[in-house]
């Protein structure tokens, strides 16, 4: 039960202050309501999709880039407007209005092997475009790049990134163009863990196909955890990471890109390849966290054309 006081019960305030103490009571107990369910809405939404250890979607090889093995499945591309609907309709941008420093969204066997994934695919001096960014762009810290551009919704997060050389905000759920970037003007455009919010997802890989010079990379990650009232029904509707995989290749392909497979581990070297590489000692990543899918695409314009650069990431 909650105790309201009235007028008599405080014989000591006069009416004003009466009055102001019961509205501030009131706005206390609404404040706490609405903090505890948004509370508990974030709980529910950062989480995973599935429960139980994540299926995988190919055999695990010895390479570190495994090649996915499709059958007669059903890709989409372009998403209909109710497979683009969000449970949470307000703006982005008010949702990112928040600076998220220091937070990361996936654990640490997550991010080892992103990081793994970019030193293999990622050449040194190119040019590097990181979608949807924050204070971490998870490259590998040995490695110098020719420049690091990061797009994001909170310009806090993305002056915290202090690897790089440009910062621009944008909604690309409004805007999913790249206007201020020439054409051919990067080697390797990354999106880390934000696929689920794009409405917009093949107007954007195809911006992402333009700036991207011949035989560049775009990497797209992710794993089963969302923001669940800003992800896309298509994404909230899939129930195994073989759905999701599928569903991300389905937009690359239909932005143009050819060249597509999909790994769903990559393999972090050994304490003895550690120590004969420089010291970059780990262990191999355990599916008991959270699960890892890279879907990645290459600009070519012939098919086949990037099988080169696949296999010199340890493709099956």
């Amino acid at each position: 039960a909650c105790w309201i006081p009235t007028m008599r019960s405080m014989p000591r305030f006069g009416r004003r202050s009466a009055h102001a103490v019961v509205v501030i009571l009131f706005v206390g107990m609404v404040s706490h309501l609405v903090l505890s369910a948004t509370l508990a809405e974030l709980g529910r939404g950062f989480a995973r999709l599935t429960s139980g250890k994540a299926p995988r979607l190919v055999p695990q090889q010895a390479g570190m880039l495994a090649r996915g093995q499709r059958r007669s499945r059903h890709v989409q591309g372009a998403l209909s407007e109710a497979d683009a609907t969000k449970i949470d309709g307000t703006p982005d941008e008010l949702f990112y209005l928040m600076p998220r420093i220091g937070i990361h969204h996936t654990d640490e066997g997550f991010r080892q092997q992103l990081t793994q994934l970019f030193r293999i695919l990622i050449r040194p001096d190119s040019d590097v475009l990181d979608l949807c960014s924050q204070h971490d762009s998870h490259l590998p810290s040995e490695i110098e790049y020719g420049s690091l551009t990061v797009h994001g919704m909170n310009l806090l997060e993305l002056m915290a990134n202090q690897r790089a050389t440009a910062r621009f905000t944008q909604n690309f759920n409004s805007d999913p163009t790249l206007g201020e970037l020439a054409d051919e003007s990067m080697d390797a455009v990354l999106m880390t863990v934000s696929i689920q919010y794009m409405q917009r997802p093949v107007e954007l890989f195809r911006e992402v196909r333009r700036v991207l010079r011949p035989n560049g990379i775009v990497i797209v990650s992710f794993s089963n955890r969302m923001f669940f009232t800003k992800a896309v029904e298509a994404w909230r509707n899939q129930r195994s990471m073989r759905g999701l995989a599928d569903l991300v290749l389905g937009y690359l392909k239909e932005a143009g890109f050819t060249d597509v497979q999909a790994a769903n581990g990559v393999r972090l070297p050994s304490k003895e390849e550690a120590s004969d590489s420089g010291g970059f000692a780990s262990f191999l990543p355990s599916f008991s966290g959270d699960p890892f899918v890279a879907a990645v695409g290459i600009r070519t314009d012939l098919a086949g054309s990037g099988k080169e650069r696949f296999e010199t990431a340890g493709a099956a």
